[in-house]
């Protein structure tokens, strides 16, 4: 019984040490929107400004509708 314990322990360790790891890998893989060129002050954004690129640092790729 005590080494089954020990051995779940264990397991729950390589999960958790696991999880830590895919949020890290998450947020390297996310994306933001940025412009795809210089653009000028009181420019019109249109689809063909705007790029999704990593990191994920900035706007969600989600809220480009509303821009």
């Amino acid at each position: 019984m005590v080494k089954h314990q020990a051995e779940e322990e264990g397991l729950d360790r390589i999960f958790r040490d696991a999880g830590i790891a895919d949020r890290e890998s998450a947020k390297a893989a996310r994306r933001s929107i940025v412009a795809a060129r210089a653009l000028p002050a009181g420019h019109v954004l249109a689809a063909g400004d705007l790029e999704f690129l990593r990191p994920g640092t900035g706007l969600s790729p989600a809220l480009a509708p509303q821009l």
